[in-house]
């Protein structure tokens, strides 16, 4: 009876233990602590915690810190680049300039030879030409002091003579010994005449030379060569010495335009971000200034231990508070327990504490104790107890392993009843899934009904479909009707109005469904038959017929635009003298209309209608066309 009444304090003296077991395991930790003043640690906390908030503040800018000052060594070197290609760009302008004097220097010692030779040339021209004038002059002098003897003897017997008139030449002047004649006198001219023209030529020159002359000696300036070879090669050991590439731009002052852009855009970046290390920096030296540590990371660990450090020594102190109100809390629950359950003091109630399965072998006892008890007296109170003594005790072993089985039969019972329970419940829901899914299902397969129905409609394959024809084809038929429409109107001129096309919705030869058939009229004898029974000539002509009613269709449904070009390709032959004449008709009227008809064929009698031709001609070395008008 203690040990019941006990069992209910037992955890509360369990508690009470595991609470001054806390308290003093804090306690412990306090003893071991340099500081026991919980406001000042709290306090130390809160302002390390906000000091490390304020430094952690500061990462973006120590990180952008450091991002800029590798940004101003890249744009310092950058802009030392610069300057090395505009001072580099300054030494290639300087030698171009160099260059061009030397250049005008050496194309002017050149000319001045040039001048000199051609100076020479025109002297030895001229007096050429002087020499040969000369010559011309005692030649005309020697001819014309002969020239009674050239003209006696150009005097024939009976001629006139054509100085006095006569005919007679009773004493004719003989001519000088190596007088010239004409003749020698029209080549000493044209000797003069060329040497006057080759002394123009060589005068020509020598101008020419000496305006090119006097221009160098303008461009030269008053430098000397030597003092512009001794420019050039100190322009080229400058240009040798600057890191820019000596290749020369391909456009030189849009690259020194772009050198001084670069070099404005470098200056004002490096600006800016000097500016901004500045800033960055002051607001980071700021923060470390008295701390001890020359980074802001270093800072951060540094505030992160302490803030640790202080974050403990108030969790200890927090635990031994919490510990000691845990500890006097629970103790005074224990001793209100042990009252309640009559017991003066808990350590009494201690006291009367067993284990579990001690009051359960207790409990078991007695209640064997009191369960024989009632038996014995329940067999003792019977009115027939005195006989009991005569009688023979039954047989316990069978009753006992027919109980067993029957206690085995109604396990089995019991386990069948609830399996059949489960499948019952498992059934039930199975039906009502597929209730619900059947009429989940059903809207669906309506739908699925009538979109089958349209789509063997529209296929031509439903009996409502009595055409049996496709959507696709009752559409087209309504374009096989124009293009027929047409067609007959062509075919008519062409069949001398015998035949004509009809349309019709019934499935042909050889079709599964209708709806692009035609039919061929013949107005001669009245009857309808189906276009296999053409000729091949009506067969060529029918087709033609359709071809050209397509292309007035085509022509219409695009707003009038022609159909320039059409070309036939053989089919001719089949055709009789009339049909092929009312066929070339109907060609010959397009052409007039403006379109290129070309006809494909050996016909012969197509030669003489059609006005130009492309003969083809083959032979053992190839094929050759030939243009025939």
């Amino acid at each position: 009876d203690a040990a019941r009444r006990a069992a209910s304090v037992a955890p509360l003296l369990r508690l009470a233990d595991q609470a001054r077991a806390q308290r003093d395991r804090a306690a412990e930790a306090v003893a071991r602590l340099d500081r026991h003043d919980r406001d000042e640690v709290a306090h130390d906390v809160q302002e390390a915690v906000e000091t490390a908030a304020r430094v952690q503040a500061l990462r973006p800018a120590a990180v952008r810190l450091r991002d800029a000052t590798r940004e101003v060594a890249r744009v310092e070197a950058q802009a030392v680049r610069v300057e090395r290609d505009l001072r580099a760009a300054d030494v290639r302008d300087r030698l171009r300039g160099v260059e061009a004097q030397v250049a005008v220097h050496e194309q002017l010692t050149r000319v001045q030879a040039q001048v000199v030779v051609a100076h020479e040339a025109w002297n030895s021209a001229r007096e050429t030409a002087l020499s040969l004038q000369e010559q011309l002059l005692s030649v005309r002098e020697a001819r014309l002091e002969s020239m009674a003897g050239e003209i006696a003897g150009a005097l024939a017997v009976g001629a006139c003579c054509p100085v006095c008139g006569s005919a007679e030449h009773p004493h004719k002047a003989a001519p000088l010994p190596g007088a010239p004649d004409g003749a020698a006198e029209k080549a000493a001219l044209r000797a003069v005449d060329d040497a006057k023209s080759t002394e123009h030529l060589r005068d020509v020159e020598l101008r020419d030379l000496s305006t090119r002359r006097a221009l160098l000696l303008e461009q030269a300036g008053s430098s000397s060569l030597t003092e512009l070879l001794a420019a050039r090669d100190e322009a080229l050991a400058e240009l040798g010495s600057a890191a820019e590439s000596v290749r020369d731009p391909a456009d030189p002052a849009e690259h020194r335009r772009a050198l001084e852009h670069e070099r404005a855009d470098t200056r004002a970046r490096l600006d800016q971000l000097t500016r901004e290390c500045g800033k960055l920096g002051a607001a980071l030296d700021e923060a470390l200034t008295g701390s001890g540590h020359d980074d802001l990371e270093a800072l951060l660990a540094s505030l992160a231990a302490r803030t640790q450090s202080l974050r403990s020594v108030l969790a200890a102190l927090d635990a031994l508070e919490r510990g000691e109100t845990a500890c006097a809390e629970a103790e005074q629950a224990l001793d209100e327990a042990a009252l309640g359950a009559g017991f003066e003091t808990a350590d009494e109630a201690a006291d009367a504490v067993l284990e579990p399965t001690r009051v359960a072998e207790l409990d078991s006892s007695l209640a064997a104790h009191d369960r024989r008890l009632a038996a014995v007296r329940e067999v003792l109170g019977a009115p027939d107890a005195a006989d009991l003594d005569a009688l023979d005790p039954p047989a316990l072993e069978p009753l006992e392993a027919a109980h067993t089985e029957a206690l085995a039969r109604l396990s089995r019972v019991r386990s069948t009843q609830e399996q059949g329970a489960r499948r019952t419940e498992r059934l039930t829901a199975l039906v009502a899934d597929l209730e619900e899914a059947l009429a989940r299902w059903a809207p669906l397969r309506q739908d699925h009904e009538v979109t089958s129905r349209l789509a063997a409609f529209v296929e031509g394959k439903s009996s409502d479909n009595r055409l049996r024809m496709r959507l696709s084809a009752y559409v087209l038929a309504y374009r096989l009707g124009q293009v027929v429409a047409a067609a007959n109107e062509r075919l008519a001129s062409m069949s001398d109005q015998r035949f004509s096309l009809v349309h019709t919705g019934d499935r042909g030869a050889g079709e599964t469904r209708g709806g692009l058939s035609l039919l061929v009229r013949d107005d001669w004898s009245g009857e309808t038959r189906d276009p296999a029974t053409l000729s091949g000539g009506e067969t060529f002509v029918v087709s033609l017929a359709l071809a050209l009613g397509l292309a007035d269709v085509i022509t219409q449904e695009v707003g009038g635009a022609a159909l320039d070009t059409l070309f036939v390709d053989e089919g001719f032959g089949s055709l009789d003298a009339d049909t092929l004449d009312d066929v070339m008709d109907t060609l010959d009227s397009l052409r007039d209309g403006g379109r290129v008809v070309g006809v494909v064929s050996h016909v012969a009698e197509l030669r003489d209608r059609i006005p130009t031709q492309l003969v083809v001609t083959k032979s053992r070395l190839g094929s050759t066309v030939a243009l025939r008008r």
